[in-house]
Order: structure tokens, then sequence, then C-alpha cells
């Protein structure tokens, strides 16, 4: 009973992670990573390499968009830093962070994250241009609270580095950035164009049909540029995100067998002590049918006895259900260890795998002939 519940929880919360709205829309997308600055190229370089192989890669039939950023969606790695809002109190709260990311134009186009307000980043944000920030709703919720954050403008970095100078010209909608079960944290996005130390970056197609077909075009293209420059983690969007939850479907997998090793465990022994008992008082059976006792209440003589085991099991198995439950507690999405419909359904199993073992000794009891019974030692 206590490993059922427990793969019913872990099943619960990999079915919640399945289900989490993350934001953008990974399908028809494939990404691939490139590290320029590993070939010995510079900043300035990097961006004119940038510039012509999303122009590239943007020509090439069936893609819609092309897009980069300095840090991979679904790939666990976050960046975040200590943020300064214009004209507001930096004593008025306790945590002043928020997560970064550098892009591209048109990147929340070919995530399809929904621009709330205001504008996405145009190639004129360059190094020589104001510098812009787009942010998502928790940011603006906590930092421009009942206001428009658009026109304010915000700094990383220590509160004496410097006035705040980079102006927010646009609002996204929240989305999942490292992980499916992350919370909603603020988040700041900059062009990439108007970084000086660009080094890695992780380039994303939307395509009109089955992006892992674009593969070898993809790489083609790459090295069309520079044969010397490797490409890694070539893989469509969805695949990514399938792979952040692989720990979580292990878990799933091993809880689930051991369930159902220990159910088909119960099941072999409520059966053999059953039917040992069965033939132990085989001329007890014998004597009540021969006073008139019908099968039915030979069956049911038998089946309290599995009745007992699943009152006295569940007496002992659901509190210590409940206790794994509450210590794995930390580890589930969206389902708590107090979650009644999943003991309910485990102890119904239960219930279930023991009543089907007791099945075959209580028909074997229920069909004992009185007379020969009677005449066996």
């Amino acid at each position: 009973l206590v490993l059922l519940v427990a793969a019913g929880l872990f099943v619960r919360s990999l079915h919640n992670l399945g289900r989490v709205d993350l934001g953008f829309q990974p399908d028809q997308v494939i990404g691939f990573s490139v590290a320029p600055k590993l070939n010995g190229y510079s900043a300035e370089r990097t961006a004119d390499f940038a510039r012509q192989l999303t122009e590239k890669l943007g020509a090439l039939p069936g893609v819609r968009s092309v897009a980069a950023a300095t840090i991979a969606t679904m790939e666990g790695s976050t960046a975040s830093g200590s943020v300064t809002i214009e004209g507001q109190d930096p004593a008025a709260r306790e945590d002043r962070s928020a997560r970064q990311n550098l892009v591209s134009p048109s990147y929340f186009a070919t995530l399809g994250i929904p621009l709330v307000a205001g504008r996405e980043f145009a190639v004129t944000d360059d190094i020589r241009a104001p510098k812009v920030a787009i942010v998502n709703e928790a940011f603006a919720r906590k930092y421009s609270p009942g206001a428009s954050p658009l026109g304010k403008h915000l700094s990383f970095g220590p509160e004496d580095s410097g006035p705040p100078d980079i102006e927010i010209v646009g609002v996204v909608r929240n989305s999942k950035a490292a992980q499916v079960d992350e919370e909603e944290v603020p988040f700041a996005y900059q062009p990439y164009l108007q970084d000086s130390k660009i080094g890695e970056l992780t380039f994303y197609l939307r395509t009109h049909s089955d992006p892992k077909a674009m593969a070898g075009t993809i790489r083609a293209a790459v090295q069309g540029l520079d044969r010397e420059l490797p490409i890694y983690d070539l893989a469509a969007l969805q695949t990514r995100i399938d792979d952040s939850l692989v720990t979580e479907r292990v878990i799933v997998m091993l809880s689930g067998a051991f369930g159902v090793l220990a159910a088909v465990l119960a099941a072999l022994g409520i059966y053999g002590v059953l039917s040992f008992a069965v033939a132990a008082r085989r001329q007890e059976i014998g004597v009540r049918m021969a006073l008139g006792a019908d099968p039915a209440a030979v069956r049911s003589l038998i089946l309290k006895e599995v009745v007992r085991f699943l009152v006295i099991g569940g007496a002992i198995g659901l509190p210590c259900a409940y206790a794994l439950g509450r210590a794995v507690e930390s580890i589930l999405f969206g389902v708590k260890a107090t979650d009644v419909g999943i003991f309910a359904v485990g102890t119904a199993l239960m219930a279930v795998v023991a009543l089907a073992a007791a099945l075959p000794p209580a028909i074997r009891a229920a069909r004992t002939d009185a007379l020969d019974a009677l005449r066996s030692e």
C-alpha cells in the first residue's frame, strides 16, 4: 500500500508537469548552439557571424523565423543579477533580483512568447544605440505595480554603479526559461547586439513542418560560413523539454515497478496463506456444509479473513504512506502528500489485488465435498 500510494503521487506529479503552461510554443522549433569565442572569435566578429547565419538560416526553405539567445531555453541554466529601477527606493524591497538573458530580434516571435505591450527588439538595437530591455509580466508586477513599466529605466549591478540607463521598451508574457517546474520570477531580456562580450549563442528556427528534418540543412549552413566551427545540442525544442523531465520519468517508472512488484508479492502471500488455511480447515468446512452451510456462506467465511488483512494493513500502511508522501513532497509538482484521491485509489487497488488473490481459495473451499472432508484425517 505504501509503494502504491508513492507511485500514485509521482504519476500525478509527472502528469501535472506535462500540463504546465510553458508560456511559449515549442512545436515546430529546433535549436542548436555554437561557441565562436572558443574558436578565437572576437565579440564584434561573433556578432557579424550571428547576423550572417541568421540571414542564411532565414532564407532556407521551410523556415518561418530565426532567433538567438546567449542562454538556451529549458537547459537548466540561468543568470540573474541585482536590479535597480528608476524612481524606486532601493530600500523599499529586500529582494531586488531578476533573471537575465541576451536575445536577438524576433526571439519572442520565434519561440511564440506573446508580446503584451511595447515592441520587440530591432536590428538597430546594437551597441551604438541606447540600451533597451524587455521585461516579463512578473517583473512589471513586482517593480512597477499598478503602472506600465514602459519608458522606465533600469540597471543591473550595485546601486552605486550609476543611474539606471536601460530603457524598458516592451513587456512579454511570463514563460518558463530553465525548467518546467520553475516559479514565475522577474525576467529582463536585453539585445545580445548590445553586449560587448558575446561568446556562446543558441539559435532557434521555427519551421513550417517537422523541425527534425532541418538538421542536415542547418549543419550545412553553419559549415558554409565556417567549416571549423562545431555545432552542438542540435535538437527540437520539444525534445529538450522532454529530456528535462527524464529524472521524473525514471522516478515514476521505478516507483511504479516497485508498487506493482509489491502488489504481486502481497497477492502471492495472501493466496498462499489462505490456500494453506483452507486445506487445514477442510474438516471444519465439511462439518459446516454437512450441517447446512451453503457455498456462499463458506466463501464469505474465507473472504472475511481478507477483510481482516486489509483493515490491519490499511491501519499500518496508510500512516506510513502519508509519512513517505511528506518526505518526498518537496520533489512533487502540483500534488500534496494529503491527496485523498491517490490514497483512495491505492487502497482500492490493494483491495482488488487482495480479493483477487483470495477468490480461488474461497471458491475451492465452497466446492468442498462434505463426505470426503469428514472421511479425511
